[in-house]
């Protein structure tokens, strides 16, 4: 049935069935050379501010809502389009993970106080930025009273310091895990599930919780060196340690370090492979039982999965490799000259002009793989290696290009003639905006609906589009 008010704007895919790679076109899916009849309904978030902050713009997490701050004769958030109350100045705007609750720091000339939700917490003369628990039910932020800062912690007040600086919730929000200063001596300090200062810790952001909130790591050393201290057992010496990468069980760890002027990868506590001019930051593929990373030596860069050293590049890393939901296959973009080409399992697909940034994506069953290819015409949709011709684009939007849940279409955002519209397996919806709003996310809510946040003239829009029959 056509949504009321509705545009249909018939669309069709051109080209043949691509078995590629181990990469196969899922029984069922649709079809290339089928056609599409998508249709659009626009949702309004209310018109911007003239006085608009740019860098203010937040989008909420599940990408249905917008919140920003004005800054004229006073100055007053914004969300959803609806102005809340006037200030002497305001922070930015903080969506919870959940999307329904926006805290913001209001200042008066004397005092700062946080609101969530409209509702105002206690008078500080000065507050930092808010930081949620991943389940949205817990706030904690740095505070200053009579030039002693401390954590507040659920409205409660911690112990003073000279310092609060970052500040951390354990995933399962039992713990907050925060840097502090007291004196010249840098701190970590942990509350919640276990209470403890560790005086040691380098003076940066090292530090943090593993997926099951059961283990705790951070940096500690300085310029003379660095060790990573998991669980309070050191790690070995290095000249510079970064913050590891766990996987999604928990059960392994993987971090850079520098020696000797080069980079090298620690796996499970053992260094792996050789001393490199560069290392990326290393991946865990979704199961857990696999392990990769980019390494750079001389002029050449190579991608090492599973310890299987792949071809050499004279670049990588312009987009991060990805693994399939299913932990089956691995992509990656390479460059040879003025040649790009999309990698599945070290393998190549065709060569491009150009592979847009931020467009690597697999379909949820892993049995897909899209993205963004350039050739003389401009941009398109390349689905497993195969170019989707319907009409050539100027650019595809990164971090856009995501599949429905049952893996049978593609959704993104494209720019052509200076207009940006939502594709679907490159079909164009019928709707121009000025740009989607940075940040938000093409988000499917069933198998054949999604939306995304654009902006059309002064208006902040939610763009859904519907696949009709």
């Amino acid at each position: 049935m056509k949504p009321r008010g509705a545009k249909i704007w018939p669309g069709r895919i051109v080209g043949s069935a691509a078995v590629c790679l181990g990469l196969s076109w899922a029984a069922g899916a649709q079809q290339l050379g089928a056609s599409l009849q998508l249709y659009v309904e626009m949702v309004s978030l209310g018109k911007v501010s003239p006085f608009l902050v740019a860098a203010s713009l937040r989008v909420s997490p599940d990408s249905r809502r917008a919140a920003y701050a004005v800054e004229d004769k006073q100055k007053r958030i914004y969300v959803d389009g609806k102005p809340g109350p006037k200030h002497h100045a305001v922070s930015y705007p903080y969506f919870s993970p959940d999307s329904q609750k926006v805290a913001y720091v209001a200042a008066g000339k004397k005092n700062a106080r946080l609101l969530i939700n409209g509702k105002a917490g206690k008078s500080y003369e000065q507050i930092g930025p808010p930081v949620f628990s991943d389940d949205s039910k817990r706030i904690a932020y740095a505070a200053l009273r009579k030039g002693r800062w401390f954590l507040s912690l659920d409205r409660k007040e911690g112990p003073p310091f000279d310092e609060v600086g970052e500040i951390r919730f354990s995933p399962d929000g039992l713990s907050v895990a925060y840097l502090a200063r007291r004196g010249a001596a840098n701190l970590i300090v942990i509350t919640g599930a276990r209470n403890e200062e560790l005086p040691d810790a380098a003076a940066g952001k090292e530090f943090g919780f593993s997926p099951d909130s059961r283990h705790f790591y951070y940096v500690a050393g300085g310029e003379e060196g660095q060790r990573l201290v998991l669980d309070g057992v050191s790690g070995p010496p290095f000249s510079r340690v970064n913050a590891p990468i766990f996987s999604a069980d928990s059960k392994r760890m993987a971090y850079q370090v520098q020696q000797e002027g080069k980079l090298s990868i620690v796996l499970d506590g053992e260094t792996i492979g050789q001393l490199y001019d560069g290392v990326s930051h290393p991946v865990f593929s979704p199961d857990s039982k696999r392990f990769a990373y980019i390494a750079k030596l001389g002029p050449s860069s190579q991608v090492i999965v599973d310890n299987r050293v792949g071809p050499a590049f004279d670049s990588l890393g312009a987009q991060p490799l990805r693994f399939s939901p299913d932990s089956q296959h691995f992509a990656y973009v390479g460059r040879r000259g003025d040649d790009y080409t999309v990698q599945v399992d070290h393998l190549p697909g065709p060569a491009f002009r150009g592979v847009q940034a931020g467009t690597l994506s697999f379909s949820p069953d892993g049995a897909h793989l899209a993205y963004g290819a350039k050739d003389e015409d401009g941009y398109s949709l390349a689905l497993d290696h195969q170019l989707k011709k319907v009409k050539p684009l100027e650019r595809l939007g990164p971090r856009t290009m995501v599949f429905s849940p049952d893996s049978q279409h593609v959704a993104f955002w494209a720019r052509r003639r200076n207009a940006w519209r939502l594709c679907v397996d490159g079909v164009e919806a019928p709707k121009d905006f000025t740009g989607f709003l940075s940040g938000s996310r093409v988000v499917w809510d069933s198998n054949t609906s999604l939306y995304g946040l654009a902006m059309r003239g002064n208006t902040i829009y939610r763009v859904h589009v519907t696949i009709g029959d």
